[in-house]
């Protein structure tokens, strides 16, 4: 059986570092976005397969920085089979986000828009 593929934002503390920590522990291969590439990077090396890991530092309202990590997932990994946008922003640009997820194959509608 392959393994999961996970993304998620917001996995340098928190709830989200929870999430990554849990689907680690069951053998799931990871994209994990934050803001803080040390924090990342440290918990990365702390997981059980650090090297089922990507670290993206990147903040979730920089489109252009969101497009360069799911392109790079897809490319390391293919595409997700769970995806989860815990981190966020009243000024994130959502409706930016979402075309490009859905141009790098992924369906993306994050909570609180809705196309």
């Amino acid at each position: 059986m392959r393994p999961l593929k996970v993304f998620l934002t917001g996995a340098s503390s928190g709830i989200g570092q929870a999430l990554a920590r849990a689907y680690a522990a069951q053998g799931a291969v990871l994209g994990l976005v934050g803001r803080r590439e040390a924090a990342l990077r440290d918990f990365a090396a702390s997981l059980p397969n650090p090297n089922a890991v990507r670290i993206y530092a990147a903040d979730v309202r920089d489109a252009d920085a969101m497009h360069a990590a799911a392109t790079d997932f897809l490319v390391h990994f293919g595409c997700p089979d769970v995806v989860i946008a815990n981190a966020g922003s009243p000024w994130a640009p959502w409706p930016a986000s979402a075309r490009i997820w859905t141009t790098s194959g992924w369906s993306w509608t994050p909570t609180g828009s809705a196309p």
